[in-house]
Order: C-alpha cells, then sequence, then structure tokens
C-alpha cells in the first residue's frame, strides 16, 4: 500500500523510493526491503516496526513467506534476525496473517498501549485460511514488534503480515 501522503524520508526519497529500486538506486521490478523512513526509526525502537517488500514469484524478497507461514509449526520456535553494526536483534515469529491494504503506522498510534493491545486483539481473531497465529504468544503493549508486510498472493485487496516479537536486542 502506499504512503496516506506524499513524504520525504531522511535520504530526501519519497519513502516508497525503493518499492522499484535495488540498494544501489537502480530501477528493479524486484525493489529492496525498506523500511519507510518518515514513519520508522531506523534503529528499530519504534514499538511497531513495518518492513516492506514484494513478493516475487522465485521466492526473493518476501516471496514464499506466506505459504511457509501458512503451516508454521509454533511448537517450534522460529527466528528472524537482523544485523546493524555491532548489534542483532532477534525476533520470533508469532503469526502470519492476512491484513487490508490500509498503512499500519499511520492510522495506529502504537505508543498508547490501548491502540496497541487493540490492533492484536484485532488480528489474533482473523480466521481467513492464510491465517496462522500462535494463540499463546500475541503481542502486547509493550513487546517490540516486527512485521514484515507483503502483498497476499492471488489477492489485491489484502496484504500478508508477518508478525515477529523482538526476544532480544545485544544493544541493549
Amino acid at each position: 500500500a502506499q504512503s496516506p501522503k506524499s513524504t520525504k524520508s531522511s535520504t530526501g526519497y519519497d519513502d516508497d523510493y525503493y518499492l522499484q529500486r535495488d540498494l544501489d538506486g537502480k530501477t528493479n521490478k524486484a525493489g529492496s526491503l525498506y523500511i519507510q523512513a518518515y514513519y520508522n526509526k531506523s534503529d528499530l525502537s519504534d514499538p511497531m516496526t513495518v518492513i516492506y517488500g514484494h513478493n516475487m514469484a522465485n521466492r526473493t524478497m518476501f516471496g514464499g513467506l506466506q505459504s511457509m507461514l501458512k503451516n508454521l509449526d509454533f511448537s517450534e520456535q522460529h527466528l528472524v534476525y537482523m544485523y546493524q553494526k555491532d548489534r542483532r536483534v532477534t525476533y520470533q515469529i508469532v503469526g502470519g496473517v492476512q491484513y487490508d491494504t490500509s498503512h499500519i503506522i499511520y492510522y495506529h498510534d502504537f505508543t498508547n498501549a490501548d491502540v496497541f493491545n487493540s490492533f492484536f486483539d484485532q488480528l489474533w481473531k482473523e480466521t481467513d485460511g492464510t491465517t496462522n497465529l500462535d494463540k499463546a504468544n500475541k503481542p502486547v503493549a509493550g513487546d517490540r514488534v516486527l512485521i514484515l508486510s507483503v502483498c497476499k498472493n492471488g489477492d489485491d485487496n489484502h496484504r500478508y503480515l508477518i508478525v515477529c516479537k523482538m526476544i532480544e536486542d545485544t544493544a541493549d
């Protein structure tokens, strides 16, 4: 989904600049995985950080994640690692769920505990056939969450969200 308003990131580019460009800024239909700098800090300190990526048929970028999440067994721990200079942040995958195409960060103030909890209460009620949620591990206010947002397979009206809870930050 596009940003609800035209914004410029700290680099001077539109926040969706990397939607159709590689890391070097060259046109590339696969784009890059990116955070919208207007809405999220690059140090992952927001209560909710959203990373956008394309659902590529060749399984690059976020391609294949929906298929993987559909049958993920939450009795085992599945991890996502984010590496930054002198730091590793570890997240545990707690679900995959469909969501509409509205801009998550723009429409929700996740610094507000009630908003945070209400958002995940609603997500955890989703019953679409592609939804797979760790019912015992729903994010709650105070958690730091990473969402990997990708177009839903064969559905232009929804995104597929891979929800991850931070479990370790080596910088802390």
